[in-house]
């Protein structure tokens, strides 16, 4: 049957619980760290060397990626929410499939709720990296989930749209012969 995706296996539905839960926890934790190092000087301008290439720079985002929808907490708590349930209802649905499918979109999937409840409970998201060679935005740890989760699942996507074009082939040949 051509169309109807395949169901979803119970296995799966737990790998991403399992992936998603750590993301948020390890999300939480590097934040409320930073939060008490940031309280502990007095929120005057936590900035140090972390690693080569990356400094620990405590700031509180009250916009979405790159500050953008600044101020606008109740409209990016929706969002987020809603990108929340949509993730859950396509998993659930067994519209992602395999191992790298479920992977990645548990990966989008904690980092979505790591910033959400920020955005939720504190108005706004804590962040914290800031790379030294590159003028780029201050992220976290869901950020980071929800960048490299976005890219494993193009590529689940990419592959997946691959997969299925052999067999598109073979359908249309096959019609009426």
């Amino acid at each position: 049957m051509t169309g109807v995706p395949p169901r979803h296996s119970k296995p799966l539905q737990k790998l991403w619980l399992l992936l998603a839960l750590p993301a948020v926890a390890l999300d939480q934790l590097v934040k409320r760290w930073i939060t008490q190092a940031a309280e502990a000087r007095g929120f005057s301008p936590l900035h140090f060397p972390f690693l080569p290439g990356l400094n620990l720079t405590y700031t509180e985002n009250t916009g979405a990626a790159f500050s953008l929808f600044r101020n606008s907490r109740w409209f990016l708590v929706a969002v987020s929410a809603l990108a929340v349930a949509l993730i859950l209802f396509a998993v659930f649905k067994g519209w992602i499939q395999g191992k790298l499918g479920v992977a990645s979109i548990s990966c989008v999937l904690g980092g979505a709720l790591g910033n959400l409840i920020d955005r939720a409970f504190l108005g706004y998201v804590v962040d914290m990296f800031e790379f030294t060679f590159v003028s780029f935005a201050i992220f976290n740890v869901a950020d980071i989930f929800v960048t490299i989760g976005g890219i494993c699942f193009c590529l689940y996507l990419l592959l997946e749209s691959r997969k299925r074009e052999p067999d598109a082939a073979v359908d249309e040949n096959s019609t009426g012969q």
